[in-house]
């Protein structure tokens, strides 16, 4: 009977139920998703309610919570979306109805109710893990609720212990976010704490902050003197609301317990062992914490913020949180903001579980009626640290909860091996790539130590302007000038095929920081005919480097079978007429032929038709005189790459620019498998070379198989690839997969973005709550931010180290 109402009503009221929520709870099932909406609780002896409200039309409510998250760059999934609907109901059963007001009113999802009561119970989520503590329960309850209740249960509204007024919600600014109430035993000495937050979500100026820390003042002492410290304590109104209160509690922890909200947390110690005292008022309130984590907290998810930090100023915590994080909570246990918390000791050090130690103590009736008598063990250590342990500071002066690490003086390192941001000794070079917006810890890329990354193949994506080159010169720039610390201080060779113009002679800062030398098109100083002998001997060696350089023509200008047949024959000729035979390693050392000696043979074979895509391919690269046409003026590849060296390919026709950078790599492919192995010791690995391919969307989709050879062996020799393009399809293009060669990723706001693009290249599942989000948040990148993504890491979200900002660290004007 009740299924045929649900599935008939918008929603139903039960008045004056004889069941509790659990009834409901457990008629729920995946089938008909009945959703508890219970907003009129009557906080009687009998732990009743007045009505309890359901529904089985839960689709609004899992669209607007869907739509809010999902604006603030953060997907959910069914089971998230639940669990948000749990809290909202263990915490204020009322905001859910009003989510539907709220985006009728206003036309949006995100309106600004929607927006600021999601980032309340992400705040509640957060200080139930930062105060978590082994011998206290936190029990959040809305003061907003309180408030309504309160009046519903016939205490005045208006001039009652617990009013408005009396609570200085008339008087001045109060709060009505949250109350977190600690209850700490043992049973024959239970202590009851007060604790309101301030909830502030978005441009959290100075004076906002401000109003916020008279708000949590006015409401702990509010709340201190209705209930506790007042002078008609034993005034029947007085019992009366100190009894609602803890039915308040009571009420509120079940529901906790009820909804699975932190699961371990020791809801039955309050309900069980503790309940019969807390109905014969056999506690007292304490203030014994208010020295150690304020009288209230101020919980501010800033739009500007990018650490976490906590502050203890004028007797209230400042706990100040990226905005984004006002979102991810939503979706986040409780126990995994803990362990998150946990691991950033550094930022957040001074945590109650690590700094507060109770003592059992016997309460004297005399300490009762003080109030607030407790006994507090702090460890030494401890006491050490805290703020006004040896001179008691300004009242007006914040304390700060952030570390802050002391400056070590120059020299003190050793050059191989230096600190990294975990605190761990390592060896090799460090690449700041930014600050984690989340955590606020820099985030450090160790190219030489495979236990991070296994090699250090490169993938760096963004839309034009999105601070992809600033990322990229400053990426550069740090491995050229750390190279010191190169495993057994091996110099790093680095090619730069600039597509664009933004390594060349007019970037002065970028040459000054690296000391590049720049490159044009124009008898360029290596032969591609040259001959490389590799450590295991290859056979017909003069035959393999002509087949390389005849199909790399072939896949630029689409040569057919007899065009690329007679090219290579002019090659062999070429090498014949040098007196290099291919079955006779002896002539491979004598001077090879250049592409010049190679156009004349084939210009002065009147067999040969000029009038074919083959002859215009030749005359283009002879008119344009790419390689040097001397062969004794040329270097090996290998030993022109002493530095940073930048092939300014820009303003230059496309396929001459494919021809340079196919035959480029082609030749160095053959010269890295000639130089053998790097050198390793434990996991750190030599590296060699490095290649950066600028703006490559155009090249990566020809399918030049050297690119594929060096990032998928590069890793043993040393070498590794960059790939910056503007598209994450780009790594995807065909049979071409060059996502599966990189492990690391960095990702800028991409425009033109697909959910695939994402999946293939974070390996992700499709349409999975990860591969949403990271569309998402990909989509809503600021400029100089990205998502970071090395190894098996989670993606990490920072703000980028960029290179302007590292030329002016660098002071070289």
């Amino acid at each position: 009977q009740l299924g045929k109402i649900y599935n008939s009503s918008n929603w139903v009221v039960f008045v004056d139920p004889k069941v509790d929520l659990s009834f409901f709870q457990k008629s729920s099932s995946d089938e008909d998703e009945l959703m508890i909406i219970h907003y009129s609780d009557q906080y009687t002896s009998a732990s009743g309610y007045d009505d309890i409200t359901v529904t089985q039309k839960s689709e609004q409510y899992n669209k607007i919570i869907f739509d809010q998250l999902q604006k603030k760059g953060v997907t959910a999934d069914t089971t998230n979306i639940n669990e948000i609907i749990s809290l909202f109901n263990a915490v204020n059963g009322a905001w859910m109805l009003r989510l539907i007001t709220a985006k009728k009113l206003t036309g949006a999802a995100d309106s600004y109710f929607s927006r600021e009561k999601m980032s309340i119970l992400s705040a509640i989520k957060l200080c139930m893990a930062y105060y978590s503590h082994p011998n206290i329960v936190w029990i959040p309850i809305s003061l907003e609720e309180m408030l309504r209740v309160s009046g519903g249960i016939g205490l005045s509204q208006k001039d009652g212990v617990l009013s408005a007024k009396n609570l200085g919600f008339e008087r001045g600014p109060a709060s009505d976010d949250v109350l977190l109430v600690g209850i700490e035993g043992p049973a024959d000495d239970i202590k009851i704490y007060l604790h309101p937050v301030e909830v502030k979500i978005g441009q959290n100026q100075q004076a906002v902050l401000n109003k916020a820390h008279d708000q949590v003042l006015n409401t702990y002492q509010g709340l201190w003197s209705a209930l506790w410290l007042n002078s008609n304590r034993d005034d029947l109104e007085c019992k009366l609301s100190r009894n609602f209160f803890i039915q308040l509690i009571l009420i509120c922890c079940e529901k906790m317990k009820l909804y699975g909200i932190y699961p371990d947390e020791q809801w039955d110690l309050v309900l069980s062992d503790f309940r019969e005292k807390l109905l014969n008022e056999q506690y007292i309130f304490s203030d014994a914490l208010d020295a150690l984590i304020g009288k209230g907290t101020i919980v501010s998810f800033g739009t500007d913020v990018l650490n976490k930090t906590g502050t203890l100023i004028d007797d209230v915590c400042l706990l100040e949180m990226p905005e984004k994080l006002g979102s991810t909570y939503m979706i986040r246990s409780v126990k995994a903001i803990e362990d998150e918390l946990d691991q950033e000791k550094d930022e957040l050090p001074w945590r109650l579980k690590s700094i507060y130690y109770s003592v059992p103590t016997t309460t004297t009736q005399e300490d009762k009626a003080q109030g607030h008598q407790d006994t507090v063990q702090i460890m030494e250590q401890d006491v050490s640290q805290q703020p006004n342990s040896d001179t008691p500071a300004s009242q007006n002066e914040p304390t700060t909860v952030n570390n802050v690490e002391p400056i070590e003086e120059e020299g003190k390192q050793s050059e191989q091996e230096k600190e990294d941001f975990y605190g761990d000794k390592v060896q090799g070079m460090q690449i700041l790539f930014g600050t984690d917006i989340v955590t606020g810890k820099p985030l450090l890329w160790l190219p030489n130590d495979t236990n991070q990354v296994f090699h250090t193949n490169t993938g760096i994506i963004g839309t034009m302007g999105t601070g992809k080159t600033q990322f990229t010169k400053s990426l550069i720039t740090q491995l050229y000038r750390d190279q010191a610390h190169n495993f057994d201080k091996q110099k790093l060779g680095i090619l730069i095929f600039d597509y664009k113009g933004d390594y060349n002679e007019s970037k002065e800062d970028f040459i000054k920081a690296t000391h590049a030398k720049v490159l044009k098109p124009y008898h360029l100083p290596f032969n591609p005919l040259a001959l490389t002998k590799s450590r295991v001997f290859k056979p017909l060696l003069p035959i393999h480097t002509a087949n390389a350089f005849k199909d790399t023509l072939a896949k630029v200008y689409g040569l057919g079978p007899k065009q690329q047949n007679t090219l290579f024959q002019c090659i062999i000729d070429a090498y014949a007429a040098n007196g290099i035979i291919a079955g006779n390693a002896d002539t491979w050392e004598n001077i090879p032929p250049t592409f010049n000696m190679v156009y004349n043979l084939y210009t002065n074979d009147e067999n040969i038709k000029k009038t074919d895509s083959l002859a215009a391919a030749m005359d283009k690269l002879y008119q344009f005189q790419v390689f040097e046409e001397n062969p004794e003026a040329t270097l090996s590849l290998f030993e022109l790459l002493t530095q940073v060296v930048v092939i300014d390919l820009s303003g230059y026709d496309a396929d001459i620019q494919s021809l340079i950078v196919a035959i480029t790599l082609d030749l160095f492919y053959s010269q890295m498998q000639a130089a053998g192995s790097s050198k390793m010791n434990n996991q750190y690995r030599q590296l060699t070379k490095l290649i950066l391919v600028d703006e490559a969307d155009n090249f990566m989709c020809e399918g030049f198989p050297s690119l594929k050879r060096i990032l998928k062996e590069g890793r043993e020799f040393g070498v590794g690839t960059i790939l910056s393009t503007q598209f994450l399809k780009n790594f995807g293009t065909g049979d071409d997969d060059y996502s599966k060669y990189i492990l690391t990723w960095v990702v800028h706001n991409v425009a033109d973005l697909k959910s695939s693009d994402v999946d293939f290249v974070f390996k992700t599942e499709p349409k999975s709550t990860e591969s949403q989000s990271l569309f998402t948040d990909i989509k809503e990148l600021k400029k100089h931010h990205s998502i970071i993504k090395i190894g098996n890491a989670k993606p990490q979200y920072i703000k980028d180290k960029a290179f302007w900002e590292l030329y002016r660290d660098l002071n070289l004007d």
